[in-house]
């Protein structure tokens, strides 16, 4: 058998990809001893640091690499629980009745809304790049352009986009509701 090497050492952590050169990965880690929400991370595998590039209160649902491995696309509920007060209340409320109903992903976790965003390295250059009212993620790039397909689920129907990460432009790539 192969010999398998933990690369990281504290928090729970998922969701590793690596950059294009193979040198660092980035991934999503929490509960470490700083935070407790997730934050994007990239371990440099030369050294075995951590640099540490989201500062966020909300969720993160996956991360990605741009295609030159020089920035961070991401899925962040951050934004869109601020913009929403109706979900804080609900997700305050302690009665099981009052919680809001969320979308499921294939694994049966609950995705509260999310938007997409893409950081610099350093995590100072954040710009958001989807403004679509639900669920935005599970994020796909592709290798030969600036673009990354993604779900969007919005009042619970899933629905394929591509994005260009350096335009902001959004393309619906589904004709029909269901993927």
């Amino acid at each position: 058998l192969p010999e398998v090497t933990a690369v990281t050492t504290q928090g729970e952590n998922y969701s590793g990809h690596f950059s294009e050169d193979g040198k660092r990965i980035v991934f999503i880690s929490r509960n470490r001893l700083k935070h407790s929400h997730p934050q994007i991370y990239q371990r440099n595998l030369a050294t075995q640091r951590d640099h540490r590039i989201t500062f966020q209160d909300g969720e993160i649902y996956d991360v990605i690499y741009d295609k030159k491995s020089l920035h961070v696309l991401y899925s962040s509920s951050t934004d869109e629980i601020k913009e929403n007060p109706t979900y804080i209340q609900n997700s305050l409320a302690k009665v099981d009745s009052q919680k809001p109903t969320l979308p499921l992903n294939p694994y049966g976790e609950e995705l509260a809304p999310a938007e997409i965003y893409m950081s610099s390295l350093d995590g100072k250059d954040i710009r958001r790049l989807t403004e679509i009212k639900g669920f935005d993620g599970e994020l796909s790039l592709r290798s030969s352009r600036p673009e990354a397909a993604f779900v969007s689920l919005k009042e619970n129907q899933q629905r394929l986009f591509l994005l260009n990460y350096l335009s902001g432009g959004v393309f619906r790539l589904t004709a029909t509701a269901d993927i």
